[in-house]
This record gives C-alpha cells, sequence and structure tokens, in this order.
C-alpha cells in the first residue's frame, strides 16, 4: 500500500512538472529583417531595419520564458505591436500590453521571470521624431 502511495506521489509531482513546462512560450526569431513597430497610444509606426536595433528588439523576447494565460480576444488598448519580418513574409506578430504582458495568437502570455524592454521601444519610437 505505502509503495503505491509513493508511485502516486512521483506521478503526480511529474505530470505537474510537464504541465509546468508545456506552459512556457518562448520566441525564437531568426532572420529576421525588418521589424514594424506601432504605437497603441497614437498609431505611429515606424519601420525597424537596422541589424542592431532588430536583435536588442529581439533578444527582449528570446531571453523571457512566457506562461500562456486567458483569452486576449476581447481585449482593447495596449502599448505597442511588434510584426516581425523575414524579407517580406510575417514571422510573428506580437501586441505589449505592458513590461510583463504581451498577446500572441489571441492568448495573453505574461513573463515568466524577466520585462520587456518598453523604454527601448519608446526610444525608437521617438527617435525618428527628431
Amino acid at each position: 500500500m505505502k509503495k503505491n502511495r509513493v508511485a502516486f506521489v512521483c506521478l503526480l509531482a511529474i505530470s505537474i512538472l510537464l504541465l509546468t513546462a508545456c506552459g512556457a512560450k518562448t520566441f525564437e526569431l531568426k532572420g529576421i529583417t525588418k521589424i514594424e513597430l506601432t504605437d497603441g497610444s497614437n498609431g505611429k509606426i515606424v519601420e525597424v531595419i537596422e541589424e542592431e536595433q532588430i536583435q536588442t528588439i529581439i533578444q527582449s523576447f528570446a531571453n523571457n520564458e512566457f506562461k500562456k494565460g486567458q483569452s486576449s480576444s476581447d481585449t482593447t488598448g495596449w502599448s505597442y505591436r511588434l510584426k516581425f519580418y523575414q524579407d517580406d513574409n510575417t514571422q510573428a506578430d506580437i501586441t505589449v500590453m505592458n513590461n510583463e504582458r504581451i498577446s500572441f495568437d489571441g492568448y495573453f502570455y505574461d513573463t515568466k521571470d524577466g520585462t520587456i524592454n518598453i523604454i527601448y521601444l519608446d526610444e525608437i519610437l521617438n527617435k525618428t521624431e527628431e
């Protein structure tokens, strides 16, 4: 009887670990040649084509793991929208809600341990006004 309990507890622990790991979303954005950055407060759109800027933005997502949350279908308002392109093909379309939450494929995702560098996104948007 005791062996069955130990086996059950072990099986339960492994199942929880697997379910937790399966909920993590990472972004591997490779070969990106352009990012279309949209400001959610005023609709301003900037095309980011400089390699250094592209890599800095990508790292903000690549260095994070995201936990899937509830549906984002009924939500309005957002901070930034990023469309990642490889040549003329869209690779990813990510809406940034704040420095810890995004919307992707109809769901919210929260960063697990990090933050999204929204200050850098603001700098790019404001740089084009100078």
